[in-house]
């Protein structure tokens, strides 16, 4: 639920700097129970639980720009499937959690839109990539007893490309903000995103992003609770021999093989930004008082 507050407008600037330090906040550390519920035939006795506070994921994306060279409006999907967990970031876990990658498996899908600047035709140059925030820009993060989950991307459509059966949401995410580059190198086109979602836990059939739960999955998470109010935060690149750019129109960006991390992060409670946004705020007022006293 958003919660609206009326401040003034220097309250608001404040507010607004409390807020983008919030979302800078550092990953927190989660633990998630894959034998609750069973992800096949996953138990306590075979998959041990994931302890982690980074996502190493492949990024497997396929966008789709009506305009083609001349850029505007575009629309993407992805399959991000987790490669490696982390402890902390950039310290691979040895060994990875029991049961992961051989008795099953967890990956993430996204639908994203927004506007793509101009095709870049100069090597060195950049056009920008703007994504488009609200409920219809989703991910979901889906379990299955596929140990081993392979996508592709042809033509602006991703698809996995092995046998996946059995798998059910767990949580879903709907984004919050997102910007990237499109650059051109001498070796070709490397992009470049960053992206906030939400991060909410099914709770239960016909919940989440776009209704897309299937059941109450919340036991998965033992920590953070899944009542705490979560961001996930996804930074991914491509190097230009997995991207192959199709000028079009329509024009298409297939990425088959990129990299990312994802980390989750808590939002701050409503009552304490506007707190931290007041506090600043007074400060500005104390400044300026003995600036004229």
């Amino acid at each position: 639920m958003v919660r609206r507050f009326l401040v003034t407008a220097g309250a608001s600037l404040c507010l607004a700097a409390a807020a983008s330090a919030g979302a800078m906040a550092s990953p927190i550390t989660f633990t998630w129970d894959p034998s609750a519920p069973p992800i096949g035939t996953c138990t306590a006795a075979t998959c041990s639980n994931i302890v982690a506070d980074n996502m190493v994921v492949t990024d497997v994306a396929g966008v789709t720009i009506p305009g083609g060279p001349t850029g505007g409006a575009f629309t993407e999907t992805a399959i991000l499937p987790i490669g490696l967990f982390e402890l902390p970031p950039g310290t691979i876990i040895t060994p990875q959690p029991s049961g992961y990658g051989s008795t099953y498996s967890l990956y993430f899908t996204a639908t994203l839109a927004g506007t793509q600047g101009p095709i870049p035709t100069k090597v060195g140059t950049a056009s920008v990539i703007s994504f488009t925030t609200g409920s219809s820009y989703s991910f979901t993060l889906w379990a299955t007893p596929n140990p081993t989950i392979s996508a592709k991307a042809t033509s602006g459509t991703v698809a996995i490309t092995s046998k996946d059966t059995g798998a059910f949401p767990v949580a879903t995410g709907t984004l919050t903000s997102g910007s990237g580059t499109l650059l051109l190198t001498s070796s070709g086109y490397s992009p470049s995103v960053s992206l906030v979602f939400t991060f909410d836990p099914c709770s239960g059939a016909g919940t989440g992003a776009g209704g897309v739960c299937t059941g109450n999955e919340t036991s998965f998470f033992v920590s953070p609770s899944f009542t705490a109010k979560l961001n996930l935060f996804g930074t991914f690149t491509a190097d230009p021999t997995v991207v192959s750019v199709t000028s079009g129109p329509p024009g298409y960006v297939d990425i088959n093989g990129g990299g990312g991390n994802l980390t989750l992060s808590a939002i701050p409670e409503p009552a304490s930004i506007l707190a931290l946004g007041v506090g600043l705020l007074g400060l500005g007022f104390v400044k300026r008082r003995s600036r004229y006293s």
